[in-house]
């Protein structure tokens, strides 16, 4: 199997990157300023299939803990712990193909999470 980039979608998170990189260094040179989020990426590629752009997704909300609610933490210091953090605002960025878009979207609309797309039609 013969993958191919397609310079389009490269160029599409560097530029992503380039913007959060640029959010976060200014962030840092705020002084005496109410401090901004930090901003934060995960990139999966789904191959325009809807089933990997579902999986890709629920990954990128596993692996920073949108799936651990305290109660199922193991000791008390920890649910302490994870109850003083800062929240944190977690969004999705949708695949560029409608129907991994609207894949997505279904599958995470019980977690009422913002999606952002690229466009209206992969909205």
């Amino acid at each position: 199997m013969v993958l191919k980039w397609e310079p389009s979608s490269v160029q599409d998170v560097v530029a992503i990157q380039w913007a959060m990189a640029y959010w976060n260094e200014q962030t840092n040179k705020m002084r005496n300023v109410t401090k901004r989020p930090r901003i934060g990426l995960f990139a999966g590629d789904s191959c325009s299939r809807p089933k990997e752009a579902i999986s890709q997704s629920l990954r990128f909300l596993d692996a920073v803990g949108f799936h651990d609610p305290t109660e199922c933490l193991l000791n008390n210091k920890e649910a302490l712990r994870k109850r003083s953090e800062a929240p944190r605002l977690i969004a999705v960025l949708s695949p560029k193909d409608s129907e991994s878009a609207n894949s997505v979207a279904q599958a995470l609309k019980p977690y009422n999470l913002p999606i952002a797309a690229f466009s209206s039609s992969s909205a």
